[in-house]
């Protein structure tokens, strides 16, 4: 069966062939001779091959690693190709591609080396656009280079430069020289320009690094440093942060600052790029801004940063070896503040709304008008002033000194007012201080005055002092060349020197043991200070008192409340005395009782007012005025002097109106004694009375009392009694004259019954 099949098969097909056959033949005819086909017009005589419109494709396995489009293709007999108006397809993950475009591409066998010529451009479908003249691609490495000039860009960055390299896989490209990168707003206006020597652009970081002489142009504000490096955003276009490495400087733009400079310098501008919002300095750093009221202000540390916000209102933070100083218009020095670090905060206008300082502060403040330079150290401060205004308080703490330059009397050089003290607070106003309050064991000095206390209060515009407050030391003072004041509180005009002191006051003159003042006063511009003759001139002389006013200009010292000058067996009391010191006279007033050696005996002189006047050398013992108030005395106490009273060597004298001694020229001799009104004298036995005056000699010792029109004069002695109209005694010889007759009386009686000697005047 089966091969009578084949056999079958076999004549089938025979058949079917032969038929074919015949029909191929009867409809083509005759044979035709052919005609030869057109010659090809070759591109390159060199190629071996040339294909017009295709496309190559590289794959592993089934992944597709290029692809090349191109209008025409010449293969070489070395396997390389030449490709006209080429497109280079490179994919990049699973959602980019890398494109590159140009004229002519030539690739080796490979295909792994593309050179890249005419009308060059690599496009990343990220929008990263870059273009040149001729260039080349190593797709094993995925790295473009040329020599050419570039451009590129993304977005609303542009750049361009000469000599690229571009990294596909890392995304970097490399400017090898004259870069330029500018990038721009939404308008389409420049925000910022860079410009180097070259560049590096880290797209994958989204960093822009250019180095060799950089300069940036952002609007108005010019940028300069060794070596930028710009933090981008995500599209590569906006500038959020800029890193200045290496002579970094910046000029003009405003927004606060003028210009700044340091060896390293970090420009963090908002997420828009529009606004530099913060900016730290490293090394040697300065800023310059526009201050308050249009002045320029310098800010130099090792370390700068600062805030600024939208406002204009800025924050700064200054360390080591920090200080701001304003520069004043024509250039002269302003106010300047310097410390290791410095925290600041300004208003837009440049004013210093916070300040804050820590080690070694130093506040120096300029001469003004009428107003004269200060300078403020310490560990720290704590200000705060207000728009428009600057800083208006200051706190400073720990070892402070303050110091003010005052002129000299008399056109001379310039003194210093110095105050030391644990912690000053102070009011400002432009620039100057109009208060301070000192705490902490005070010392405040200038030339020939020395003030210590717990507290002290200084008014440089009204040049006063109010001290307060007790130190370890003991009580506030004030002290000049040879004067010391010491009282709970003690007001002090500089300017004048008067003094107020209050709540219990002690003075010592000629003796300053605390509180001495360093320098002293040319003696021309010293104060008066002459003390009344009655004292001694080599010895110190201690006044006390509940309260003192003293002139110092005109040597008035006026001591109320019980007061009291002592000097070795000298003392003098009252309710008031005043001290006339430039004259060297003394009125006390009130109770007044005065002990001093007179005549080489304690002489002791009560009355309601005691006056030395140093000039005659007389000491007036006076009784209150007609008309005069006096204070009720208060219960339990005795009865105040009122009438005058001298007892002593002299004698023992009263009289109604006064009593008047003279002292000689020098020493304390007395030299002449007159009574007025109503006097009485006691010598020894002797007792007289009822003169209207009385006048002792003491160059002859001798007592001459006056009778008055009414009465007249009684002399006791020995319990006889004589009368008449004068009565002259001389203590010498013990004579006795009445109207003119020695031994003669003109009235003498025994008073009946026992004889008493007579009292002593009171």
């Amino acid at each position: 069966m089966a091969s009578s099949w084949h056999r079958r098969a076999r004549l089938g097909v025979a058949l079917f062939g032969l038929t074919v056959a015949v029909v191929v033949y009867f409809a083509m005819g005759e044979r035709q001779t052919a005609a030869p086909p057109a010659p090809v017009a070759r591109t390159d005589p060199k190629a071996v091959l040339e294909i017009t419109s295709g496309i190559v494709e590289g794959i592993t396995g089934i992944e597709k690693n290029f692809e090349i489009n191109a209008s025409r293709f010449l293969n070489y007999p070395d396997g390389s190709t030449r490709f006209f108006d080429v497109e280079v397809i490179v994919p990049k993950g699973t959602d980019r591609t890398f494109t590159i475009h140009a004229k002519e591409a030539l690739a080796d066998k490979a295909q792994t080396d593309i050179e890249l010529t005419g009308d060059v451009k690599m496009e990343d479908s990220d929008g990263f656009v870059l273009a040149t003249e001729k260039g080349r691609f190593d797709r094993t490495e995925s790295i473009a280079r040329t020599d050419s000039a570039v451009t590129f860009s993304r977005g609303r960055m542009s750049g361009s430069g000469v000599g690229i390299t571009y990294d596909q896989n890392s995304d970097v490209l490399t400017v090898a020289s004259q870069a330029q990168v500018t990038t721009r707003n939404e308008a389409g206006e420049p925000v910022m320009q860079f410009s180097s020597g070259r560049a590096t652009l880290d797209r994958m970081q989204h960093v822009l690094t250019v180095q060799d002489d950089v300069r940036v142009v952002r609007s108005e504000e010019v940028i300069e440093a060794a070596r930028a490096i710009a933090t981008l955003s995500e599209n590569d276009d906006v500038i959020r942060f800029l890193e200045l490495r290496g002579s970094a400087r910046v000029e003009g733009g405003g927004g606060g600052i003028d210009a700044m400079s340091a060896n390293d310098m970090d420009l963090d501008y908002t997420d828009d790029g529009q606004r530099l919002e913060a900016v730290q300095l490293d090394g040697t750093a300065a800023v310059a801004r526009t201050g308050e009221k249009g002045a320029s202000q310098q800010m130099l540390a090792e370390s700068i940063r600062q805030q600024l916000a939208a406002d204009g209102a800025s924050h700064l933070v200054l360390e080591r070896n920090a200080s701001i100083v304003m520069i004043e218009e024509q250039g002269r020095g302003g106010r300047r503040m310097a410390a290791d670090a410095l925290d600041l905060d300004l208003a837009a206008d440049g004013a210093l709304t916070r300040a804050a300082g820590r080690a070694n502060v130093r506040l120096d403040l300029p001469a003004a008008e009428g107003t004269p330079a200060r300078s403020i150290r310490a560990t720290t401060l704590d200000g705060t002033g207000k728009t428009g205004a600057g800083l208006t308080s200051a706190t400073f703490t720990g070892d402070v000194v303050f110091t003010e330059d005052q002129p000299a009397a008399g056109g001379g050089g310039a003194t210093a007012r110095t105050a030391r003290a644990a912690r000053l607070e102070a009011t400002l106003a432009d620039d100057a201080v109009t208060g301070a309050t000192f705490t902490g064991d005070v010392t405040f000095e200038e030339a020939g005055l020395k003030a210590c206390a717990a507290r002290l209060e200084y008014q440089p515009g009204k040049g006063s002092l109010a001290l307060s407050g007790d130190t370890a030391a003991g009580r506030p003072i004030v002290a000049e060349e040879q004067t010391t004041i010491e009282a709970p509180t003690i007001d002090v005009a500089l300017d004048t020197r008067r003094m107020i002191a209050k709540g219990g006051v002690t003075t010592e003159a000629g003796a300053v043991t605390r509180c001495r003042p360093a320098t002293a006063r040319p003696t021309a511009q010293q104060g008066p200070s002459r003390m009344p003759g009655l004292l001694k001139a080599d010895a110190a002389v201690t006044i006390r008192a509940a309260s003192l006013d003293y002139q110092g200009e005109g040597g008035k010292a006026v001591y109320a409340g019980r007061a009291s000058i002592t000097q070795s067996d000298t003392s003098i009391n009252a309710d008031t005395i005043a001290l006339d010191q430039k004259n060297g006279d003394l009125t006390a007033t009130g109770n007044a009782i005065a002990t001093m050696i007179l005549d080489g005996g304690t002489t002791t002189g009560r009355a309601h007012e005691i006056v030395y006047l140093d000039a005659p050398r007389l000491i007036r013992y006076s009784a209150p005025a007609a008309g005069t108030i006096l204070p009720p005395v208060p219960a339990g106490r005795p009865a105040p002097a009122r009438l005058p009273q001298l007892s002593g060597p002299q004698g023992e004298l009263t009289a109604a109106s006064r009593i008047d001694v003279r002292l000689a020229n020098e020493g304390s001799r007395v030299e002449r004694i007159e009574a007025f009104a109503n006097t009485r004298m006691r010598q020894g036995t002797r007792v007289a009375s009822g003169g209207a005056q009385l006048t002792y000699v003491a160059a002859d010792e001798k007592y001459v009392m006056e009778a008055g029109p009414a009465a007249p004069v009684v002399l006791v002695v020995d319990c006889r009694e004589m009368r008449g109209k004068t009565l002259t005694f001389y203590r010498s010889n013990d004579t006795i004259d009445i109207d003119g007759q020695e031994q003669r009386r003109t009235n003498t009686s025994r008073a009946g019954g026992p004889c008493t000697p007579a009292t002593a005047p009171r």
